[in-house]
């Protein structure tokens, strides 16, 4: 299985002005997003684990697990020449003008309020808070339900949802703890070795379950993800230098194989090595 998808269609729930609210989970990295717009509608991102690159209105956004995205009505995104990588991630695409005078319930000045706020959003790109992810897996949790009062519930958990939004969107970007910094310096000194967990969680001086859960909030990524990642990077240039061999390049980047180098290789970019080789 490539992907998992979830999709809540509000139309179908009676709730207007919402499209719809998405979970997708890339198992591997796959083809580029091509070039759209959401046609009066803003699209909200909240990138759970793993990376993207997107493209909006010509610029470029690199986003990580923990981050929010803002595309604005009527704005061409994509990823570009970017495929969409291994990761997990939650959007929503709703439309919300000054046409529109009781979005989700809200009065007229509530209304006009929530347009104004996501307008005036200076950074398109910012930390998400805990509250974030709980709110939206519950909104599925309640969607799957049989509760009597299921569509009162969800557009309880939306406006808080869109309330949390707007206090997020004014948050200064996360700083690093001493303590994932030790274990992101040690990673990043030796790409080409190969830690357990419990190894870097002394380094933190942290339990193991709570190493792994701060390194994910703090980083985006499990631990074991980000130091692959940071292989696949070093392995890229090695690559492009053209100077050693793939089993070499395997090897010296801590791999059991170039079977094993080349697997882990495409879920992260879509190519083997020898192509990627071929391309640059």
């Amino acid at each position: 299985m490539q992907e998992i998808r979830e999709a809540i269609n509000f139309c179908e729930i009676s709730i207007p002005n919402i499209q719809t609210l998405c979970y997708v989970n890339f198992k591997k990295s796959h083809s580029p997003l091509k070039l759209h717009t959401h046609p009066n509608q803003f699209e909200i991102c909240f990138h759970d684990t793993g990376a993207q690159t997107y493209i909006i209105d010509g610029k470029e956004y690199r986003t990580n697990g923990g981050d929010i995205l803002v595309s604005f009505p009527n704005e061409t995104h994509s990823t570009g020449s970017y495929c969409e990588e291994k990761s997990a991630l939650y959007y929503i695409i709703f439309e919300l003008n000054q046409s529109i005078e009781r979005f989700l319930e809200f009065d007229e000045t509530e209304t006009e309020y929530l347009l104004q706020s996501l307008l005036g959003i200076k950074r398109r790109q910012f930390p998400a808070s805990i509250r974030i992810k709980e709110i939206l897996n519950r909104v599925f949790s309640v969607y799957k339900s049989n509760h009597p009062l299921r569509i009162g519930k969800i557009r309880a958990l939306m406006t808080e949802l869109f309330c949390e939004l707007i206090d997020c969107s004014g948050c200064e970007k996360r700083t690093v703890p001493n303590d994932i910094q030790r274990v992101i310096h040690f990673l990043n000194q030796h790409p080409d070795l190969n830690f357990k967990l419990c190894e870097l969680a002394e380094i933190a001086c942290l339990s193991l379950p709570r190493f792994k859960q701060k390194f994910k909030e703090i980083t985006g990524f499990p631990p074991m993800e980000y130091a692959d990642r940071l292989k696949i990077e070093l392995a890229k240039r090695l690559l492009s230098d053209n100077k050693s061999t793939i089993t070499e390049i395997s090897y010296d980047l801590g791999f059991s194989s170039s079977q094993h180098f080349s697997s882990v290789f495409k879920k992260y970019t879509t190519f083997t090595p020898r192509q990627f080789r071929k391309l640059n």
